[in-house]
């Protein structure tokens, strides 16, 4: 799940903003949020535009409990604002990072 916590279009085409990023994994071993901020940077096509994001992992659940780290993401984006897209925005991007479980 994604949770836009703040997203500001600004005058040179791109777009500033803060949000969270909810990893749930499927086998149950727990989840952790990526709190992250990221600048999206138009591409050729209107609807087109590349993400470049930083968050920091936290609230971990499960083997996750205790995690810390980074993660990087950036690949297309794809704008919901032109052509209308119906439902939430569709993104596609690569995540790359570290994290570091610590055993209590």
């Amino acid at each position: 799940m994604d949770r836009n916590t703040g997203m500001v279009p600004n005058a040179n085409g791109t777009i500033t903003g803060s949000e969270t990023i909810s990893v749930t994994f499927a086998d149950g071993s727990g989840s952790f949020d990526i709190v992250a901020e990221f600048v999206v940077t138009p591409a050729a096509s209107p609807a087109l535009a590349y993400l470049n994001e930083t968050g920091k992992i936290a609230n971990g659940t499960g083997v996750y409990a205790h995690a810390s780290g980074w993660v990087f993401l950036h690949g297309p984006f794809l704008l919901p604002f032109t052509p209308p897209v119906q439902g939430p925005p569709q993104w596609i991007a690569e995540l790359h990072g570290e994290i570091c479980l610590k055993k209590r």
